[in-house]
């Protein structure tokens, strides 16, 4: 099989958006498929190193962050 040619159907946690065209992209803190429009870098402390990593974020999660994510 061909993986390039291959689309694999998703649905956005947040919105419920069902998808099989592109990839979801997964949240960095729970793992969870969310859509462009629910899903953003965010700069998040690195609990191995201590320093700022853009990481990708949901908006569910997001909205637990707020005060919390770096600034820059």
């Amino acid at each position: 099989m061909n993986e390039e040619n291959e689309s694999v159907p998703w649905i956005c946690h947040v919105c419920g958006k069902k998808s099989s065209t592109g990839v979801g992209k997964a949240c960095s803190l729970c793992f969870k498929i969310a859509c462009d429009a629910h899903i953003k870098p965010l700069p998040l402390k690195s609990e191995k190193f201590g320093n700022l990593e853009l990481k990708l974020v949901c908006t569910a999660c997001s909205e637990n962050l707020e005060g919390l994510e770096g600034e820059f």
